[in-house]
């Protein structure tokens, strides 16, 4: 699969939450490729948001972190809006 030259920031920024994920259960990109039959080298791309994630890659991938599809985007949304409420109150301090 091609990688794009230009990053969409949701890919970017929903790649860098499966590294977080994947880390905080103490796994390499190796374990991550192995539980979802990807190669480690499409971790690393996926990771990067170098390429937006199928809805096969996305239900490939709740599965290997042992959770449903929707368990994995409520984690992800509620990540984006703990960051961006922090912005929020970092920009609003005088």
């Amino acid at each position: 699969m091609p990688q794009r030259t230009k990053k969409d920031p949701w890919d970017v920024e929903f790649g860098a939450f499966v590294r977080r994920l994947r880390m905080s259960r103490y796994w390499t990109i190796t374990e991550l490729a192995r539980r979802t039959n990807y190669t480690p080298a499409y971790i690393g791309i996926l990771e990067k948001g170098a390429n937006s994630a199928s809805s096969t890659t996305l239900f490939n991938l709740a599965a290997a972190f042992d959770m449903r599809l929707s368990e994995l985007i409520r984690m992800f949304e509620d990540e984006q809006n703990a960051s961006r409420a922090a912005a929020q109150q970092t920009a609003a301090k005088p």
